[in-house]
């Protein structure tokens, strides 16, 4: 159930545009695109208590209502937005029944604006009356389901759901795009992880005290290093530190924050709650759910059935197609193993040379390389269709939360291994505070020990993971293609990237150009080794 409600104004605002006001899972629709995507993009950074919804009435709504009347509220229709939010704070008009009722002019505005917004009820009468579902019926028969979901985009939000479960949802690709929540606006004041020991409790009441107890300390721990503003032992350290090297206070508080967030948050359990906003085509849903029943989980299974419900009640059915697993999926659905040895495989330099030139109707490769070096290139341009033709497998360890960074470059395809503490504990390998490593060392003891007391009662694995810290490692396997691992390694190897996933992909671009003697002269990977920080103004180089 929901912890807040919205007023029966903010209903009447929110029904239009959102299948549901009392459920944490719902659709988005009627809004423009651009409005939408906007709105969507606010999960990175949400902190209303209310959600996307709250978030809509609270700051976008009064957007919209004001647009074109900023006369109504007594200024040039010239002025800012800006300038209409300070008048709105200077007289305390912070929420939307707020506004309505401060002025009568106001509560018109309001009133216009739902009067034009789309009723919810309607449409969804519409698209799922018999005239409607016959004609789609026709249409399906004669150019098939995939020609009218495929340029369908769905929008879905799940709140208050588990980082696993949005990692399954993550899982589909292509069709699909994700904002979710960083872990450094985690609310710490309220309800934080979902209540794995509820659901373990049913197998074991031991295991679920021990499970509760272990993210009890790991929560414990990542509060008291980072402090309550910032100001814990980690980040005290690195003020300290870096206090000359980066002598603008702006830029070093944004560079302590960032990288205690980033370091701390290995502590932060699997269970922690995140919000996600989901852009899914019509083709792809079949597949999203699909992977919430193959994960398996109680939560994604339920998630999976209110998403169909929700769906169903929003009017998009239709797209509810194959979305059950099959036998053969249900058998080939795998994890890795934890353990193994990092290694690459590299399509061999023969083959890629005279693949590629073919393609490519050159002569040699080194013909068409320097033909390549010589022509002006924008960041954004990607090397040409013909290095799709060979590929890169990696195969390596980095911790569970490390590797949530690295699957959002979706160019590539991944996989990984169960979040188990059987391959070690995430490293920090710049300077630090030895009690940082003591922290990491203890946290991973407890992990260890609960993980053997669950195999030993028999905990099904999928519930193993939800204790379990972000800091274990896992192992991953990323699979891309030329043209897809040189924008990859361009992209994440940017000094504003987490170290971690700037020296995974760091390691790639090492093994390619070992591997073919032209990479470098087409590859724009940026291989200083670590940088202090991976916020601020300015990229500085750290020396280790």
């Amino acid at each position: 159930p929901l912890e807040y409600s919205f007023t029966e104004r903010e209903r009447r605002a929110l029904r239009p545009f959102f299948s549901n006001v009392d459920r944490k899972v719902f659709f988005m629709s009627g809004l423009p695109e651009s409005v939408a995507a906007t709105l969507l993009a606010m999960y990175s950074r949400l902190k209303n208590p209310r959600g996307l919804r709250g978030h809509f009435v609270d700051n976008m709504l009064p957007v919209l209502m004001f647009a074109n009347a900023m006369d109504v509220a007594g200024l040039d229709t010239s002025a800012s937005w800006e300038t209409l939010q300070k008048m709105f704070r200077a007289k305390r008009l912070t929420a939307l029944d707020a506004i309505c009722e401060y002025d009568r002019a106001y509560q018109e505005l309001f009133e216009d604006f739902v009067r034009k917004a789309a009723d919810a009820d309607y449409w969804r009468a519409i698209a799922e009356s018999d005239r409607i579902t016959d004609f789609k019926n026709r249409f399906l028969d004669q150019y098939g389901h995939n020609s009218i979901a495929r340029p369908t985009m769905l929008r879905l939000c799940a709140e208050d759901v588990s980082i696993l479960f949005a990692k399954t949802v993550e899982w589909t690709w292509p069709g699909t795009g994700f904002i979710e929540l960083s872990t450094r606006y985690v609310d710490f004041s309220g309800k934080t992880q979902l209540p794995i020991g509820n659901i373990l409790g049913l197998l074991d009441g031991t295991i679920a005290r021990m499970a509760d107890e272990c993210i009890e300390t790991s929560v414990a721990e990542y509060r008291r290093l980072i402090g309550n503003q910032f100001d814990g032992p980690f980040p005290e350290f690195l003020r300290r530190l870096y206090r000359t090297s980066v002598p603008n206070d702006a830029d070093l508080r944004a560079g302590v924050i960032g990288e205690s967030c980033d370091v701390l948050g290995n502590l932060l359990p699997c269970a922690t709650l995140t919000q996600l906003g989901i852009g899914v085509s019509g083709e792809a849903m079949g597949s999203l759910i699909k992977n919430l029943y193959l994960d398996g989980t109680p939560e994604n299974i339920a998630l999976a059935e209110f998403i169909v419900a929700e769906a169903e009640r929003a009017g998009h059915s239709y797209f509810l197609r194959h979305y059950q697993p099959t036998p053969w999926e249900e058998r080939t659905w795998e994890y890795l193993t934890p353990l193994g040895a990092p290694r690459f495989e590299a399509d061999p330099v023969s083959v890629v040379d005279r693949r590629i030139a073919l393609a490519a109707n050159a002569r040699t490769m080194g013909e068409y390389i320097d033909k390549l070096s010589k022509l002006p290139r924008s960041d954004h341009d990607q090397l040409p269709d013909e290095f799709r033709l060979a590929t890169i497998i990696t195969q390596a360890h980095m911790s569970f939360r490390g590797w949530r960074d690295a699957q959002r470059q979706s160019l590539s395809v991944h996989k990984r291994s169960r979040v188990t503490p059987l391959a070690g504990f995430y490293r920090y390998p710049k300077p630090a505070p030895p009690e940082l490593h003591r922290v990491f060392e203890q946290i991973l003891s407890i992990n260890e020990d609960l993980y053997m007391a669950m195999c030993a009662a028999k905990v099904p694995e999928e519930l193993m993971e939800y204790p379990m810290a972000m800091g274990n490692l896992v192992r991953y396997q990323m699979t891309s293609t030329l043209k897809q691992a040189e924008y990859c390694n361009w992209q994440r190897t940017k000094w504003g990237v987490n170290d971690e996933v700037r020296q995974q992909f760091l390691a790639v671009e090492d093994h390619l150009r070992q591997e073919y003697s032209w990479w470098g002269s087409l590859s724009r990977a940026d291989r200083i080794p670590h940088y202090v920080f991976a916020r601020g103004k300015e990229p500085i180089a750290l020396d280790l």
